[in-house]
């Protein structure tokens, strides 16, 4: 197309401007005026009927017809008589334009496509993809159950399908069952349509198992599925979806007699069973094999603890982790409690990054103050150090009220920011918020733990300050003891507001 940006379209042969082209010959428009000079007629060389040639064009004239008969598309090279696309003088099919179209984002949904269009008809104004154009204009038809374009609506909400216009309230009879089916024709109901998938599906997989006896249970299954809701339309993905269940029964069982509610779960594991529910069920009321919960439950232990396992083996500490499991597996505790003691030291172990060492002082105490309900779980594993591995480690105290610092670095930060914001104002101008802050932080407290402390908390013996908490004495640092006595003052203050009687003057 030529095309000025600031005039329009305009004629290749005179420069005017023009609404349409009369002709567009090798990429060229031409004016209805320039036409009859540049063009003259003169006969094609090849029906000898009239044909229309280019004054400056020196090859065989050949006319319209000749050509649209022999053309084909440049892509797919299929004959083309109604060209989509022109390009360079090859035509191309309408199947294939969106081939050669520029990408762009649909007015609606934003998705890069060359497969836009409108559809005035339908109100919709602006270029769409074909999936958002379909939500408007198809649904699925209440008669024949195809989505197709929908031609009218009928009563309660439904839709009819152009082909089904003329068929509304007509039935047949199904020729597999005899029942009444909507529409004129001789298709099938669902049920039997769905029974016919299944049966096509079970001859041309039976062949894929070695046992007998597997291919009669397979057969009893396709059919099990669809008498259990006939109709059903996934019935024949369900099928599919448990091949590899009874595939793997004919890998390991010979007969039906070896199935056995032990060999299941060995075989196939909680998380398989649970999958193939369907299957598990079918097996139950065609062989009385039923997998109880208990043992499903003990097979997810035992997996859950191999996985724990099988996790370590790449890590430092993956031989202790392996012999702690053997320790446990000599007492007799339930799965459950084991694989609770082995995720607990497994976490333990790679919160530490335990080699063949033993821990250091206070990793420990850090551990317990994150994740206080694992304190009975990670206690057996100390002893397994302590006894098998010949480690210097104990469990801390529980009723220790000063514990270790959660995250030593970051307590120090926090200190050093609250002294900075009380240098300007100094120890003495502190609020009792800021004050209990400090000390908490210094000392590993709870703030309420230290505003709760008063003069009988407090030894005091120039040069040095203590704090007495459930019998352990705790001398504080030279630079806290301006903040200790700030404590006291504020304290002490507290309390005698709150021994004034009511309704009487506070002293000035």
């Amino acid at each position: 197309m030529s095309t000025d940006p600031k005039f329009g379209r305009y004629c290749d042969e005179c420069g005017h401007l023009i609404k349409n082209a009369h002709k567009i010959y090798n990429g060229l428009e031409y004016c209805g005026s320039c036409y009859p000079r540049v063009f003259y007629k003169t006969n094609c060389c090849l029906c000898a009927g009239p044909a229309v040639a280019h004054k400056r064009d020196t090859s065989p004239s050949v006319c319209t017809q000749c050509t649209v008969r022999n053309r084909t598309c440049m892509r797919c090279e299929k004959p083309v008589k109604r060209a989509g696309l022109i390009i360079k003088g090859k035509a191309v099919c309408p199947s294939c334009v969106p081939y050669f179209k520029e990408e762009k984002s649909c007015g609606r949904c934003g998705k890069l496509t060359s497969r836009l269009s409108s559809m005035p008809s339908a109100g919709i104004l602006e270029r769409i993809c074909h999936a958002c154009r379909n939500k408007e204009t198809h649904i699925t038809c209440s008669v024949c159950r195809k989505y197709r374009k929908v031609a009218k609506p009928v009563a309660q909400g439904a839709a009819v399908c152009n082909s089904c216009t003329a068929l509304i309230g007509l039935q047949h009879r199904c020729p597999g069952c005899g029942c009444s089916v909507p529409g004129a024709g001789l298709s099938r109901c669902r049920p039997c349509l769905t029974k016919a998938n299944v049966d096509a599906e079970l001859s041309l997989t039976v062949a894929l198992f070695e046992h007998r006896w597997i291919k009669e249970i397979w057969k009893h299954f396709g059919l099990w599925l669809h008498d259990r809701q006939p109709h059903r339309t996934v019935t024949l993905k369900v099928l599919r979806s448990h091949q590899p269940f009874f595939e793997r029964l004919d890998a390991s069982f010979t007969s039906p007699a070896e199935v056995t509610e032990q060999a299941l779960v060995g075989v196939f594991g909680t998380q398989l069973l649970r999958k193939h529910l369907l299957a598990t069920k079918f097996l139950r009321e065609r062989l009385g094999v039923a997998v109880s919960s208990e043992s499903k439950a003990l097979s997810s232990e035992n997996d859950r603890i191999e996985a724990i396992l099988f996790d370590g083996k790449r890590k430092p500490w993956g031989a202790l982790l392996a012999g702690y499991a053997v320790f446990l597996a000599q007492r007799t505790l339930a799965r459950r409690t084991v694989r609770m003691y082995v995720s607990s030291a497994a976490e333990f172990c790679a919160k530490v990054m335990i080699n063949s060492s033993p821990w250091t002082a206070g990793q420990l105490e850090r551990y317990l103050a994150r994740n206080r309900g694992a304190r009975n779980n990670i206690s057996t594993f100390v002893k397994y150090c302590q006894r098998e591995m010949k480690w210097d480690v104990e469990m801390p105290q529980k009723d220790v009220s000063v514990r270790a610092l959660v995250d030593p670095v970051q307590s120090v930060k926090k200190l050093r920011n609250l002294l900075e914001r009380t240098a300007a104002t100094g120890p003495e101008g502190a609020s009792m918020r800021t004050v209990s802050e400090v000390l908490s932080t210094a000392l590993g407290l709870s703030p309420t733990k230290i505003r709760g402390l008063r003069t009988e908390h407090f030894e005091i013996s120039s040069p040095d300050i203590s704090v007495v908490i459930a019998g352990e004495h705790i001398t504080l640092p030279l630079e806290l003891h301006p903040f200790a006595f700030r404590l006291l003052e504020l304290s002490n203050q507290a309390n005698i507001k709150v021994s004034l009687p009511k309704g009487r003057p506070r002293s000035s």
